[in-house]
């Protein structure tokens, strides 16, 4: 059954809005990575997602299915999003799992804040789109949710009031055709459990975290760095690393580096895996 959620509401300053992954806000050009809303009516909005529960989605645990927004004054039946403005170019690209609608001129901020300032950010939109009981809710005056199955391509739908402005829109990531569509394409729960415990991946049935168990003498993520430090080695490459200091034999990617390079590929596969937890 298709679940209706409040996330709350949000103010909207201007006439645009942008419907991207947050991994890319950082791109000035945002050309086949978003949709830009025009014509929005600035004013005060309320955010909701829909989820669809385990039973829906096959077993693979509940996974919202919209993320929509809607003026206070237009939240009428009239006013649901039928008209679709993404295209083959304007589309929403997903590729960390998760969408927002961005306020351009938060956009504009972020493009000149520095890196560090960057990454916070995109950390509290992964705090709330892994670690909350919707995966979706807002961070700084704007709507975000986690996408569905995850990485992809979604379309955009709004709604008009009579002088043409956009008062709802809404981004898509699972109809209820493609799941009956897609009912029998599923992944058979127990092959995908039995896949997960060859390959080292744990799958946390009381959190959304995907935990890397050891085979033989290192984790999958370690093995991932074990390539690139067979790469690194061939071409002769060294990195400058005060903690190497004193130990002639050590690898080239040593200590503190290494441990950020396993966290971010850790981030990555536990954007690429399912992140939901599996129904019992």
């Amino acid at each position: 059954m298709l679940e209706i959620h409040k996330l709350g509401k949000f103010n909207v300053n201007s006439d645009k809005l942008i419907v991207c992954d947050p991994c890319y806000l950082d791109h000035k050009d945002l050309l086949g990575l978003a949709v830009t809303i025009e014509n929005v009516l600035p004013g005060t909005y309320v955010a909701e997602v829909t989820i669809f529960d385990g039973d829906e989605t096959g077993g693979y645990g509940s996974r919202n299915a919209d993320l929509i927004i809607r003026h206070e004054k237009y939240l009428a039946e009239e006013f649901e999003p039928i008209e679709v403005i993404s295209d083959a170019v304007d589309i929403v690209a997903v590729d960390s799992g998760q969408v927002m609608f961005a306020n351009k001129e938060y956009q504009d901020k972020y493009l000149t804040s520095n890196e560090k300032e960057q990454y916070a950010f995109y950390e509290r939109c992964c705090d709330i789109t892994l670690n909350t009981d919707l995966n979706a809710g807002i961070v700084e005056n704007m709507p975000i949710s986690e996408s569905g199955f995850g990485d992809g391509q979604y379309d955009v739908f709004v709604a008009r009031n009579d002088a043409g402005q956009v008062v709802t829109a809404l981004v898509q990531f699972i109809s209820e055709s493609e799941l009956e569509d897609d009912e029998d394409d599923m992944l058979d729960k127990e092959l995908f459990l039995s896949l997960c415990d060859k390959y080292g991946v744990k799958l946390d049935k009381k959190s959304t975290k995907i935990k890397f168990e050891e085979r033989g003498h290192m984790t999958p993520v370690q093995a991932i760095i074990e390539v690139f430090e067979n790469f690194l080695e061939e071409r002769d490459v060294i990195i400058d690393n005060p903690e190497k200091e004193g130990d002639n034999g050590a690898a080239i990617i040593y200590g503190t580096d290494y441990g950020e390079l396993e966290s971010s590929i850790e981030d990555v596969l536990q954007r690429a895996l399912f992140r939901d937890r599996l129904s019992e």
